[in-house]
């Protein structure tokens, strides 16, 4: 991945767990999810920090979840929830460009999948993104295993 000159400071860290259970569901649509949560977070990164991906299995197993998680100007407690809504866009981000769909599309494309997405943030902190999608165990082995 090439990073634009603003950004040539930043570390991206990949966590991933060792015993990830597989994902059944389609790789266009949970590309695109996770394509749009990375993007924003290298948007609004700083020119320097870490962007964190990681995926581990959920306290029950019946799920992996995945995060992006940024050290960027944060998001505001108020709009946590209507930031997955078509054309919102947080006051405050003004020179960042963007039409207000990504996280829409984010969090239609997880639900199409039985997942859930949600964020947490600390305005000047940073913001992570938490996307649980089912694993094939808990879909009852759906690649067709006796």
């Amino acid at each position: 991945m090439t990073l634009p000159a603003k950004q040539a400071g930043l570390n991206i860290r990949l966590e991933l767990a060792d015993d990830l259970p597989i994902i059944l569901g389609d790789a266009k649509y949970l590309h695109k999810a996770l394509d749009n949560l990375v993007s924003n977070a290298l948007k609004y990164a700083p020119n320097s920090g870490d962007l964190i991906l990681s995926a581990q299995r959920s306290a029950d197993g019946d799920a992996v979840i995945l995060t992006v998680r940024d050290h960027g100007p944060g998001i505001p407690r108020d709009d946590l929830e209507r930031i997955f809504e078509k054309f919102y866009r947080v006051n405050g981000h003004n020179g960042v460009k963007g039409s207000g769909i990504g996280l829409a599309i984010v969090r239609s494309a997880i639900e199409r999948h039985g997942g859930r997405v949600w964020c947490e943030s600390e305005p000047g902190q940073g913001t992570t993104f938490f996307i649980a999608l089912p694993s094939e165990e808990a879909k009852g082995g759906a690649l067709g295993r006796a």
